[in-house]
């Protein structure tokens, strides 16, 4: 395989929005760690071959504190391997960053994409005890919105279900029939509470949960659920 090496290359004009590739310029080094930090546990998704970083956990984090990492930014290739960097539209002054969430592309429209849980409190003794974190970007009209976490209505339901709980470092995705399912992760509250559903499911258009699998009287292959490690949806 023959290795390339990339020409690194910032929009210089205007670092808060999207322009095109010809008002890119090579006077930023998107190496520098104040405006392109080193992160870890980012959420990264791809639309339309433009990868993205959102949020994450700064490398000055302590065993105290997180550092979150306050930018959304964009990465593409162009001609001749050169690497186009961008801050995304109307991210600047966006709060609810976290460190830990899952990104999902809208599998029912490609201009938006929602973020599903992740550490929001900057101190790691604080019990982050919510309904989980839902945050929506729409790329059509660069607008943000926070969606409550509700629970769709179930038929001959006995007891009322609650939403799922907060949880950081869980797998997200889209499916072909137009909803998101969301599994694992770690809960984001030091209560030691649990979560009774294994997979949810939810959907991006009526913005509501419901409960796929749950680990009471359910086995695959004869396991409980609660050894299994991996599921595949079809």
């Amino acid at each position: 395989m023959k290795n390339k090496s990339a020409s690194l290359y910032y929009c210089a004009t205007n670092p808060w929005s999207h322009n095109s590739a010809s008002a890119f310029t090579s006077s930023y080094n998107v190496t520098d760690p104040l405006r392109n930090p080193s992160r870890r546990y980012a959420a990264t998704f791809e639309r339309n071959n433009v990868a993205y970083v959102w949020g994450g956990e700064g490398i000055h984090s302590t065993g105290s504190f997180r550092d979150i990492v306050p930018y959304f930014n964009s990465f593409r290739f162009g001609e001749e391997d050169v690497l186009y960097y961008d801050f995304v539209d109307n991210s600047r002054d966006y709060r609810n960053f976290a460190i830990g969430a899952a990104a999902v592309m809208d599998p029912t429209n490609n201009d938006r994409v929602l973020f599903f849980g992740g550490y929001r409190e900057t101190r790691i003794s604080i019990s982050e005890d919510v309904p989980m974190y839902i945050e929506q970007y729409d790329f059509s009209d660069s607008q943000w919105t926070s969606i409550p976490a509700s629970v769709q209505s179930q038929a001959n339901e006995s007891t009322v279900i609650s939403p799922p709980k907060n949880r950081a470092f869980a797998s997200a995705m889209g499916a072909s029939d137009g909803n998101i399912y969301i599994t694992g992760g770690k809960l984001t509250d030091t209560n030691g509470t649990t979560d009774s559903v294994i997979i949810w499911k939810y959907d991006p258009i009526h913005q509501l949960f419901a409960p796929t699998i749950s680990q009471e009287n359910t086995t695959i292959g004869g396991e409980s659920l609660k050894n299994v490690h991996a599921i595949m949806l079809e």
